[in-house]
């Protein structure tokens, strides 16, 4: 799993496509996955040279499936780099290929009117790899204040904001964050990249400044699907704390860059 491009099938039709990388993610065999608004079941994947199709059928509103994912990045290959250092903090924003690893332990079919767990089972295909996606991460280096502690939302307000900057649809990117390293990465899901995450790195802070504008104008206290949350997302996310974290990530990055990455090492560069 994890590579190639599939079709979704409805009824014969073809109504779209999404990369390997997405399909195991979000459509598995038996997932419930929304496509344009409504509602499907994943009744089959057939694979076919790199890629495949998926077969659906419709689907309840009222159901999801909630798949329990772990994943890891590597960091094989770094293109570019550029470090800040100043009283505020050392933050870091990279842009190159990484290697993703993902495992999907169970799947739970959840009813949403009662909350009702109804059904639990492990995936036969279970494990991916993702060995040529391009990414762009930013880094804020060193220990968070308690305050601060707003990785997990940091990484949505920078999704949300990369859509409002440059042309991309929802499906080419997707985000993750490793509290651990207080890293986000926006990731692009084609296998070689389509120079996103070039233009993420060229952007990310005016990006975030979007993602910022659009969730403080949302009337909801922690974050919702009408600012940052994913949609079904499970994601314990407190707006309030990205944006604290995020302010301080723009303060930190306002003047040039200190450094640049080039062959391996960090150069200082003439202010």
């Amino acid at each position: 799993g994890g590579t190639g491009m599939y079709v979704l099938e409805h009824e014969g039709k073809i109504i779209g496509t999404m990369s390997g990388h997405q399909q195991f993610r979000e459509a598995y065999q038996r997932a419930i996955y929304m496509h344009g608004g409504s509602t499907y079941r994943v009744d089959e994947v057939s694979i076919k040279g790199s890629g495949g199709s998926i077969i659906l059928s419709k689907g309840e509103p009222s159901r999801r499936t909630n798949p329990s994912l772990f994943t890891t990045l590597a960091e094989p290959n770094i293109y570019e780099g550029r470090r800040w250092e100043s009283e505020e903090a050392v933050a870091i924003a990279m842009y190159g290929k990484v290697t993703i690893s993902e495992m999907l332990s169970h799947i739970e079919e959840i009813d949403e009117t009662s909350g009702d767990v109804l059904d639990r089972w492990g995936p036969e295909f279970n494990t991916a790899k993702f060995s040529n996606a391009h990414a762009c991460w930013i880094q804020r280096e060193g220990p968070l204040d308690a305050e601060e502690e707003g990785i997990f939302a940091l990484q949505h307000l920078l999704r949300v904001g990369v859509y409002f900057t440059i042309p991309v649809d929802t499906h080419d990117i997707f985000p993750h964050a490793n509290s651990k390293e207080n890293k986000i990465y926006i990731v692009e899901s084609y296998s070689g990249g389509i120079g996103i995450a070039r233009k993420i790195l060229e952007k990310w802070r005016i990006m975030l400044e979007h993602g910022i504008a659009i969730a403080e104008s949302c009337k909801c206290v922690k974050g919702c699907p009408n600012c940052i949350v994913p949609p079904r997302s499970r994601e314990d996310l407190d707006k309030r704390q990205g944006i604290s974290l995020a302010r301080r990530l723009i303060s930190a990055t306002k003047d040039k860059h200190h450094y640049e990455f080039a062959n391996g090492l960090w150069e200082p560069i003439n202010q």
